[in-house]
């Protein structure tokens, strides 16, 4: 009992608080031994930024159909700058010290312990693929209630719903 009981008070604090948030401390606590905590958070900031590069990037794919078309491709163009921009910060490998001195305290190691570009590329490689599984689940699943959206749409739905759930930190559950 008492062992369930730990697993399920480790679990509860993930239905209430956002995801990504709960991720990022639960890895600190289960890599402790390896590396300082602050280490581990760094490069779970560096996972997260991959990881939302990609969604925008497959969220400009197609704007939505309700918009106008220059304010959609207006959109498309913000959402791929975006993507680039949240790309590079992550594999910067070195900030420089001014920019550095000022990142709050929790991300004060961004400079050491580097990951190597091998690594970086197999975290990007492996998020993209996460990612075309997830829309392809989403495609079926869209498919299986007889709803027809292209590819392409169905892809920047799904992604736009993620990066507004990221958006909106504080809503437990995301808001996508």
């Amino acid at each position: 009992l008492y062992p369930d009981l730990l697993r399920w008070g480790q679990s509860l604090p993930a239905k209430y608080l956002p995801g990504k948030i709960w991720q990022g401390v639960a890895r600190s606590a289960l890599y402790a031994d390896e590396r300082r905590p602050t280490l581990t958070f760094v490069l779970f900031v560096r996972e997260q930024l991959l990881s939302i590069g990609i969604c925008a990037a497959i969220a400009a794919a197609a704007a939505p159909a309700a918009l106008p078309p220059r304010l959609g491709a207006a959109l498309q163009l913000a959402l791929l700058a975006f993507a680039v921009a949240v790309s590079v910060a992550a594999i910067w490998r070195r900030l420089p010290a001014a920019l550095a001195a000022r990142l709050p305290a929790s991300l004060a190691g961004w400079n050491q312990g580097l990951p190597s570009r091998a690594v970086l590329a197999r975290v990007w490689l492996l998020q993209w693929l996460a990612y075309a599984a997830m829309v392809a689940a989403f495609a079926a699943l869209l498919a299986g209630f007889g709803l027809r959206i292209g590819l392409a749409q169905a892809a920047s739905a799904l992604c736009l719903a993620g990066l507004a759930g990221v958006v909106a930190i504080l809503v437990p559950a995301g808001l996508g």
